[in-house]
């Protein structure tokens, strides 16, 4: 005979405590990213990692920590500066699950050009059974660019075109 002693918790308790322990599991990976611990970012994350952004995307454990050791490389001094985050939901369809959004302010010294930038980002994390399946990151990168001393040029006619345009 099966006997309970405490009534199960109610759901929106356990999406909290998902929540939390979700968060959690996040942070952790951000101190990683800032303390470029390669071992604990790897066990952090799915076999089947996907991370994606301006950059493209990235797909498995393997190239995953392959792209990350590359960014170790060029960048230094890490930090991200979370200012929000949240947590959501989705009960259906293909994006079904759970997810963790931070909203932050990243900077680093990139090695190459020895200079900081500093870009607003946002992260999407999606998390499963203790391990991120997905991060998926936004940020605009002509502003990091300018700060490492690119310059925008614009096409060649770009002026001419647009001069005659106002003289219409």
């Amino acid at each position: 005979m099966f006997s309970c002693t405490q009534a199960p918790a109610p759901a929106d308790d356990v999406k909290e405590d998902l929540s939390k322990e979700n968060v959690a599991l996040v942070k952790e990976l951000i101190n990683a990213y800032q303390t470029e611990d390669v071992e604990k970012i790897k066990s952090l994350l799915s076999d089947s990692v996907v991370i994606w952004g301006p950059g493209g995307e990235t797909v498995g454990i393997e190239n995953v920590m392959k792209e990350m050791n590359g960014t170790f490389e060029a960048l230094d001094s890490i930090k991200f500066d979370v200012f929000a985050k949240s947590t959501e939901s989705i009960e259906e369809g293909e994006l079904a699950g759970d997810y963790v959004l931070l909203w932050s302010t990243v900077m680093a010294y990139n090695v190459k050009f020895e200079k900081s930038f500093k870009i607003e980002m946002h992260n999407v994390y999606k998390v499963a059974d203790g391990k991120i399946l997905m991060e998926g990151n936004y940020y605009d990168r002509v502003t990091m660019f300018k700060q490492l001393g690119y310059k925008i040029v614009p096409p060649e006619g770009f002026e001419k075109e647009k001069k005659e345009k106002t003289e219409e």
